[in-house]
C-alpha cells in the first residue's frame, strides 16, 4: 500500500532538510565572515591612502591661515606707518612698543635657558 503512514521516511526526510538548511546556514555565515574581512582590510587600505592627504590637507590649512593672517597684519601695518609722517608720535610709539616687545621675548627666552628643573610637587626634601 502507498498510503502507509511511514515514519522512519518522514524523520530521515527531516534530518536530510535539517542538514541542507544547516549546510546553507553554514555556507552563508563563512560568505559573511568572508566579506567582512575583506571589507575590514579594504577599509584599511583605503585609510593608509586617506590618512597622509588628510594630514597634508590640514597641513595647508595651517599654513594658508597663518600665512594671510600674517599678510594682513604686517600689510595693515606697513601702510598705516607709510600713511603717517615720519617723524611722528604715533611712528616713535609704534618703534618703542616693538621694541618693547622684541626685549621682552628675549627675556622670556633667557629665564627659560637658566630656569632649572623643579622637582615634582611632594617630591622635595
Amino acid at each position: 500500500m502507498s498510503g502507509e503512514f511511514k515514519p522512519e521516511e518522514i524523520q530521515e526526510d527531516l534530518k536530510e532538510a535539517a542538514e541542507d538548511v544547516r549546510d546553507e546556514t553554514v555556507a552563508a555565515a563563512e560568505g559573511i565572515a568572508d566579506a567582512l574581512r575583506q571589507g575590514a582590510s579594504d577599509a584599511a587600505k583605503s585609510a593608509d591612502h586617506l590618512l597622509p592627504k588628510v594630514g597634508n590637507l590640514v597641513s595647508k590649512a595651517i599654513y594658508s591661515t597663518c600665512y594671510y593672517g600674517s599678510y594682513g597684519v604686517v600689510f595693515a601695518a606697513l601702510t598705516v606707518a607709510r600713511i603717517l609722517p615720519k617723524d611722528s608720535t604715533v611712528i616713535h610709539g609704534l618703534e618703542d612698543g616693538a621694541d618693547a616687545a622684541r626685549q621682552a621675548i628675549e627675556k622670556a627666552e633667557v629665564a627659560a635657558t637658566d630656569m632649572p628643573l623643579a622637582e615634582p610637587a611632594g617630591m622635595q626634601a
